[in-house]
């Protein structure tokens, strides 16, 4: 009786094992991919920043370009679209 506790026991561990490594493997596959994403929109020096203190002390600079754009009919089309569909990459209209 004492030899089926065990194995039950060990099985129940191993199972909890695999689902933690799983866990953790997708865990760290989402933050790559946060990662790659903030890096997308931000300088690296700001990225890290943010990642690492929360928040990103204001800078100054002397001289900056701003460029503001729209594209034609974008409006009218993404009117049209909910916002998971207007950032899917996949989606297309018929």
């Amino acid at each position: 009786m004492g030899l089926l506790a065990v194995l039950i026991l060990a099985v129940g561990l191993i199972r909890r094992n695999k689902f933690i490594e799983k866990s953790r493997a997708l865990v760290e596959k989402e933050k790559q991919r946060s990662d790659l994403l903030l890096l997308n929109i931000l300088p690296e020096e700001t990225a890290t920043e943010l990642k690492d203190k929360g928040k990103v002390k204001a800078k100054r600079f002397e001289s900056v370009s701003v460029m503001f754009t729209d594209f034609k009919g974008f409006t009218a089309y993404s009117d049209k679209l909910s916002p998971e569909e207007l950032v899917d990459d996949n989606y297309h209209e018929n």
